[in-house]
């Protein structure tokens, strides 16, 4: 479905704070914990968002397997690679396995729950604080508000005070217009370790294998310096997209723009890149990057070609492509 809400940009000062300023709810900090010192998880989560209603499980197992099936799609890292099988298409393709690639594969908001899994800095950008407490099904829970400096991404846990574990999850970003909610519910969760077998792609019949290399569309790098290489060997464009995992407007171009294949068409004769401007800071301030989502195109030269600042939607940032290409000419 193509979106034609218009998102905050969240500025990037929302991140530019001392550790020691940072405030942080002891549930909270349980909930990292447990979840930090799990060798394995397996939980089913329903989803209600402006979408409707669907449903994901999702596997993970130390130090680097992760297997997420959804009504669309099934992705399985073994550790060695990463294999997407897309199921209305019935194909899949396999790209290796990096640390940056497993992020990208769990880089979607709804499963932003599961990141202290594998990253014990997840989170550290942002404030928690304990709002209230509230029964569910006859157990305690702790409710935490997790928030960047300036408000405009939100996430309420409602948090087990026996498992430590999230039961409800309420995340919101705020938009020009209002407000976009989503909704989690954890169906089951099961803290212990997770068979091998789990992470061990099996193709469904008939489906095929697609080289995703040779069609190169869609895929992000996530080294900067190699962008800007690979664009002037081969007098393509650059688009960055300048990210954090936190930022709601970010996650969802990736969602509805990023993931369709319109998108990955009219893309695929440039250079994409992505920069966490939490972990690539020379970079986001070379580009004076002051909110997010930013998104640059630039030569191989690094010199901005063109450049846009906030989420408006699936057109929105079809014609910000267009508009880039028409200006670099090729």
């Amino acid at each position: 479905m193509k979106s034609t809400r218009l998102l905050l940009a969240v500025p990037v000062l929302a991140v530019a704070m001392t550790a020691t300023a940072l405030m942080s709810a002891p549930a909270f900090d349980n909930f990292k914990s447990t979840l930090g010192k799990a060798e394995g998880v397996k939980a089913e989560v329903s989803i209600n968002d402006a979408a409707g209603t669907h449903k994901y499980t999702i596997t993970l197992a130390k130090p680097n397997k992760a297997r997420i099936d959804t009504a669309s799609q099934l992705i399985v890292a073994d550790g060695n690679e990463i294999t997407t099988y897309v199921k209305d298409k019935n194909y899949y393709y396999t790209t290796p396995q990096t640390p940056q690639s497993l992020a990208e594969a769990m880089s979607g908001i709804e499963y932003q729950m599961w990141a202290p899994f594998f990253n014990e800095k997840a989170f550290a950008s942002m404030t928690s604080k304990k709002t209230g407490d509230r029964k569910i099904k006859g157990e305690a829970h702790s409710i935490v508000t997790v928030a960047d400096q300036k408000g405009d991404t939100t996430m309420e846990f409602y948090l087990s005070d026996e498992s430590k574990m999230p039961n409800r999850l309420a995340i919101t970003s705020k938009t020009l217009t209002g407000e976009e909610k989503m909704i989690l519910a954890s169906d089951s969760i099961e803290l212990a370790a997770q068979t091998a077998d789990a992470f061990a792609f099996s193709a469904p019949a008939n489906s095929k294998k697609v080289d995703m290399s040779v069609m190169g569309l869609g895929k992000w790098l996530h080294n900067f310096d190699e962008a800007l290489t690979l664009a002037k060997s081969s007098n393509k464009l650059v688009m960055i997209d300048f990210m954090a995992s936190w930022c709601g407007p970010c996650k969802m171009m990736e969602a509805q723009v990023f993931n369709t294949d319109e998108f990955k068409k009219a893309t695929g004769n440039m250079v994409l890149v992505k920069v966490d401007v939490d972990e690539q800071t020379a970079i986001a301030q070379r580009y004076g990057i002051e909110a997010m989502p930013t998104v640059k195109f630039v030569n191989g030269a690094g010199e901005v070609v063109h450049e846009f600042v906030g989420y408006g939607g699936f057109d929105q940032v079809m014609g910000e492509v267009r508009t880039a290409q028409s200006k670099f000419g090729k």
